[in-house]
């Protein structure tokens, strides 16, 4: 069975496919995550009318959205004149970072301040509201002051603070306080993740951006902890189009062929390692295992077929090295962000607490084994 594909939700933002069209271990599993298309845009006024055109009202944002945007804003503000500032002073490993948060926050401005934030939108309709690039280009002309002050670009709400923090006396006492601020904004969006605030029929999709944010500001900060150098470029920097599983227990279908895989290729990366990364290893499989078995006990109580373990899998990478192991776990843990996002979105809302804490785990796992920076964990992403 295709093990290579086991992680890899189906980018299907061009193609559509239908509800049960299925991508993960194989085709024949029929399980992963679905596509549909959907679209900003509003449909054109009819041709012809002699009425004179009515301009439609302009949409009240969701709750929360401006302060989420404000919050965003400020903590790109805040990498931006870290950049500045300490310009001189900056490792290689340290500038990447920073430029890298800098632009997944922009991202994230860019999104939250469209009508909908949860709606994908596709290239017929960027024009109106585009989306920031996956990667930014760093401005000519300094955007914030070395030390940052209130930015007029967002207009904090009642939630947010009026100007982002002080920078620190030196790199690391910097790098330390963002870290605070992310977890900070992680906290606040995990509340709006466990109980979202909007219309009854956006709950779901609410859940997901809200979950999103909350698990991309812990794994920031768990970034900004460790120092490691994130590469070259940003992670998942556009949401694909997403149709959400039927339930919760078709999501934990997903997750648990998901789980029998990655127990698979923890168990041939460990072969490769040895210390404390082979410990690491060793405690992370026992993890997925635990989580395999009380998935499959909630569908046994459910009434729900438990989908079967296959005897193999073909690993994206073979764990022929310590870096080589630690390359497969890194793609292993970031790839299963999207499924632990799904259940996420419609999970029952007393469950959601539970499962975010699996999904921000996971983002924060992943900077042990691949530390790139990812805009959008929990969703699938082109």
């Amino acid at each position: 069975m295709p093990f290579d594909n086991f992680l890899a939700p189906a980018a299907a933002q061009s193609r559509t496919t239908g509800r049960r069209a299925f991508l993960a271990l194989a085709a024949a599993a029929g399980l992963g995550l679905t596509g549909c298309t959907s679209g900003g845009a509003n449909p054109p006024g009819r041709s012809g009318s002699s009425a004179p055109s009515v301009q439609p009202p302009t949409p009240t944002p969701l709750p929360g959205t401006d302060d989420a945007a404000a919050r965003e804003q400020e903590l790109a503000t805040f990498a931006t004149a870290a950049l500045q500032h300490f310009a001189t002073k900056l490792s290689t490993a340290d500038h990447d970072l920073l430029h890298r948060l800098r632009n997944a926050h922009l991202i994230h401005v860019t999104v939250l301040r469209q009508a909908d934030p949860t709606v994908i939108l596709t290239s017929a309709s960027t024009s109106s509201a585009p989306t920031a690039p996956t990667t930014p280009t760093a401005p000519t002309t300094p955007t914030a002051p070395t030390t940052p002050t209130a930015t007029g670009s967002a207009t904090p709400g009642d939630g947010s603070s009026s100007a982002p923090a002080a920078l620190g006396h030196s790199v690391s006492s910097t790098l330390e306080k963002l870290s605070k601020l992310e977890t900070t904004a992680s906290k606040v969006y995990a509340a709006s993740a466990a109980d979202p605030d909007g219309p009854d029929n956006r709950h779901d999709q609410l859940a997901l951006l809200w979950g999103s944010l909350a698990t991309a500001a812990a794994g920031y900060g768990a970034a900004c902890r460790s120092g490691a150098d994130p590469g070259g470029s940003l992670a998942g920097g556009h949401r694909a189009d997403v149709e959400l599983p039927d339930d919760a227990d078709v999501a934990i279908q997903h997750l648990i062929a998901q789980c029998d895989a990655i127990i698979f290729g923890y168990q041939a990366a460990i072969a490769a390692l040895s210390g404390s990364r082979a410990d690491r290893a060793q405690d992370r499989l026992a993890d997925y295992r635990a989580l395999r078995d009380q998935l499959a006990a909630e569908l046994t109580a459910h009434k729900v077929t438990v989908p079967a373990s296959h005897a193999g899998y073909r690993l994206p990478v073979q764990p022929k090295s310590s870096s080589s192991a630690g390359k497969l776990i890194g793609l292993m843990e970031t790839a299963v962000l999207p499924y632990f996002g799904q259940w996420l979105a419609v999970a029952e809302p007393s469950a959601r607490p539970g499962v975010l804490r699996y999904l921000t785990d996971t983002a924060e796992r992943v900077q042990d084994w691949s530390p790139r920076i990812i805009v959008w964990p929990g969703y699938p992403t082109t």
